[in-house]
Order: C-alpha cells, then structure tokens, then sequence
C-alpha cells in the first residue's frame, strides 16, 4: 500500500477487502489484493491522472456503513498519528497555512477572552471555538464588556468563519 501511495501521491484512508469489512487507516505495509475498495484523499492533479485509464468493471459502491459501528468496530487508534501524518504531508502547503494560522488564532482568542472576559480557560476555549464555528450558542457573550473586545469578537467570527470555510 505505501508504494501504491508513493506512486500516486494519495492518503488511504479505508481500505475494504471484498470478503472483509472495512479497515480504517490500514498500516502502510498491507498488501493490496484484486478487488479492494479503497477511501483516498489526493490532491487534484493526482486524481485526474488515476481517473484517466478508468477500468471498465470498476464499480463505484453507494452502500454505506453505520456511522457508529465504523468507529465501534475499525477506528484504529494506533495508527491515527501515521494517518494524521500521511494527510498532512499530503496537503498542500496554502491550505496547512490556513490551518496553522486557524490554530494561531484560535489560540490567541482564547488568551484574549481570558484576559479581557475573565473567563475560564476551558470557558474561553468554549467560547472561541462556538464562534469560530458560528454556532454560538449565547451562553457567553461579550455584550457587557469593552468595545475593543466585541470588535474583537467581531473579527473572530469573520476570520474564523472564513478559516474554517476555506479548510471544507
């Protein structure tokens, strides 16, 4: 598999045998056999290239496993890190920008309404993070405080929401 990753410049995320049920995040070392299903993640231009000789039996399957029995049953936690790795190396470089800078952030928001809010640093991260998001459930809001922290707060929810859309 990883040659088959090399080779093509994808992620593999599952990897579904035809008489087995699907492997989340299977070990680099796996043999690929005839008939496996595989889950990639690939920048574009990779994909376009595999796309092109498409074989004739090669099906698209629309069935779909259960959510929570494929985290139950295939989440391999001791290869996340590899996984999270392997996604990582394979992104391009504007988009892991637009997530450090998302992380930055996000972290100094925190500081920011712990600082100006006299929040928790778990209630802080709660409230960045509900902002970001702009799901903002109102349970905290910066109504009460000075002006620099609502334009602030304003700022958050444009750039987070800007971020976070970039990253979809």
């Amino acid at each position: 598999m990883a040659d088959a990753a090399a080779r093509h410049g994808l992620s593999v995320l599952t990897r579904t045998p035809p008489q087995g049920d699907c492997c989340f995040a299977p070990a680099s070392e796996t043999c690929l056999e005839t008939g496996d299903r595989l889950t990639v993640v690939t920048r574009k231009q990779s994909w376009d290239r595999l796309a092109e000789p498409a074989a004739p039996h090669a099906q698209v399957s629309r069935s779909f496993i259960s959510l929570r029995r494929w985290f139950r049953d295939q989440l391999n936690l001791a290869s996340l890190p590899s996984f999270v790795a392997q996604i990582w190396k394979n992104a391009s470089a504007p988009l892991r920008t637009v997530f450090l800078v998302l992380l930055v952030l996000i972290a100094i928001s925190v500081l920011v309404f712990h600082l100006g809010m006299d929040l928790s640093p778990v209630d802080s991260l709660y409230f960045v993070m509900t902002t970001v998001t702009t799901v903002g459930y109102g349970d905290i809001t910066p109504r009460a405080t000075h002006t620099w922290l609502k334009l602030y707060a304003c700022l958050l929810m444009l750039l987070g929401s800007a971020f976070v859309a970039t990253l979809y």
